[in-house]
This record gives structure tokens, sequence and C-alpha cells, in this order.
């Protein structure tokens, strides 16, 4: 069994520091013995523990349930808390209590405002490391710089709770290759088939999840390209065209125009005054 805790020195938060911080925070790498604990009130703060590898037993609302690789599980403020770390697993767990006077409206907004397990994807151990060494080391600023990784793993932890339709997964990988100069050729019928959906569903349905025609996001992204390039590089625009994949740099320049006002020269030009 290896175990690593770490605590902040009170006596250096300051009042920004209040805000929300680390209780304390620790790892546990467990091979010859469970490690358990039971608070049937709770505790003053807030709690959550995110299980690396393995396997962890834990006690929601009179449920017993079990954690593995990737969940974690948090205990909201005085509930009460019950968990074993199952060792014949060899699981390693990162943990944390926190607390603050933001803390709180913190939670609410990130939609964590119970207690509860959730699976994430992220690699969300990065942070828990380095606020390890913020506590270990305590170098300068350390409090802020902890509260800040933490607040990364709760966004992470947040981000994880807005589980996505098939459908809109769908559309968020379109949108990606929409962002791609490699794909800048794919046409409206090859986006809806990647979706499964015929060009007049792919249209409507594109549109009520971005607010926006798939032609006209498209477009924007295209025209952001080229803004970018004419006003941080010394490429001409002919060159600029051909690597967004115009085939016509007329035809490049009448569509900049036509979203700008301004042709791509007019626009470069501006910018240089």
């Amino acid at each position: 069994m290896f175990i690593r805790t770490t605590h902040p020195d009170m006596s250096d938060q300051t009042t920004f520091d209040e805000n929300m911080f680390v209780v304390s925070s620790g790892y546990y790498n467990l091979k010859t013995k469970n490690l358990s604990c039971t608070r049937p009130n709770g505790r003053s703060d807030y709690f959550l523990y995110y299980v690396l590898k393995g396997k962890s037993r834990y006690v929601m609302n009179g449920e017993e349930c079990f954690a593995e690789a990737g969940d974690v599980v948090f205990y909201n403020i005085y509930d009460s808390q019950s968990y074993s770390h199952l060792c014949q697993y060899h699981s390693q767990i990162y943990w944390a209590h926190f607390n603050g006077l933001e803390a709180a409206p913190f939670l609410q907004e990130l939609k964590l405002t119970k207690s509860m397990k959730i699976h994430t994807e992220a690699n969300i151990s990065i942070y828990f490391e380095n606020i390890l060494n913020e506590l270990t080391f305590k170098k300068k600023l350390y409090f802020g710089a902890a509260a800040n990784n933490l607040a990364s793993i709760l966004i992470a932890i947040s981000r994880a709770l807005e589980k996505k339709t098939e459908g809109e997964a769908k559309f968020d990988y379109v949108i990606s290759l929409m962002h791609s100069l490699e794909n800048n050729k794919m046409t409206l019928m090859e986006y809806a088939s990647l979706c499964g959906l015929s060009k007049s569903q792919f249209i409507r349905s594109f549109t009520d999840y971005t607010g926006m025609t798939p032609m006209r996001y498209k477009n924007n992204i295209i025209i952001k390209d080229a803004q970018w390039y004419l006003l941080n590089t010394d490429l001409a625009i002919n060159e600029i065209a051909a690597m967004l994949k115009f085939d016509n740099v007329y035809y490049f320049s009448n569509m900049f125009k036509k979203h700008t006002g301004l042709s791509p020269r007019q626009f470069r030009e501006k910018a240089t005054f």
C-alpha cells in the first residue's frame, strides 16, 4: 500500500483564497489491504474521489454501488459517506476535500448540487497530481494554483454530465470536419450521409442544433480562416484560396466580399492602417 496525503498551511491563505480552496488531497495505491471510511454525518466540506484504476465500493442514498476506472464519486457537504477502495483490483485512487465561500455557487453553476457518481473520459489525474505537488512544495501562490486545478477537475466532471445523443455526437463530428482544411470540399450530401440522414433532414436538424444552416456555418469557418491568413501571413491571395481548397481565386474573392463587405485585398490593406 502506498499513501500520499497533503494539506495546505492555513496561515498562508489570503482573502482571495477563501473563495474556493483545497482542504486536503491524496493518492492511494492499494495492493494488500482495502482502505475504508464511514462518515454517517458526512463532513463540513465537499469530497470527491477519482478511480484511476481498479474498483471501489461505496454507499450513496442507502444504496451500495461500485465505482470503476474513470468514475468520480462526489459527496455533497454533510451527506453520509461510506466507501471502501478494493485492494484485490490493485486500485489507484485520487481524492480531495474542498470548501470556500464561492464553492456552492460554482457547483450550482456546474450542476453538481447533489452526491453522485459521474464517469469521465477526461484525464483528470494530471490535475490531482498538480494539486498534490502544489500542497507539498507550497511555492508562491500555491493556494490559488491548487484551486485552479480543482476547478479544472470539477469542470471536466460537469462536462461529462452533458451526455449527448448519438445524433448530436454525429453533428459534432461533422463540425470538426468543417474545421479541417483537408475537408473543405466535402458536400452537404456527404455530411448528411455521415449522419445517416437525407440532405433535407440533415439541413433541418443541423440548423436546429447550431442555429444556422450547414453552409452558413461552414462558410463562417472559411471566412475566419481566410481573415487569419490575410492578417498573419504574407501569403498571396491566390495561395490562401488554394489552401482553403478553392479552385478559383475569383470565386474565393467574391465569397469573401459577400460575407465581409471587402475584397481580400481591401481587408488586408485596411488592417495595415
